[in-house]
């Protein structure tokens, strides 16, 4: 890889990270950062051209 990051990687590592602290105020620090991240994956998923077919609904 080129240095560069995935979302879903980075969501795995905050995810591992506050399994494993014990510090309130980390976790929480991390669990914010974890929200933030899904926010702006789900807002880009919104805003793309490229429809997103598993949210169909069958009837």
């Amino acid at each position: 890889m080129n240095g560069m990051i995935t979302s879903y990687t980075r969501s795995q590592e905050l995810r591992r990270t506050i399994r494993e602290t014990t510090d309130r105020d980390k976790r929480r620090q991390l669990e914010d950062e974890l929200t933030n991240l899904y926010v702006r994956q789900a807002e880009y998923s919104k805003f793309s051209e490229t429809p997103d077919y598993a949210q169909r609904v069958e009837h």
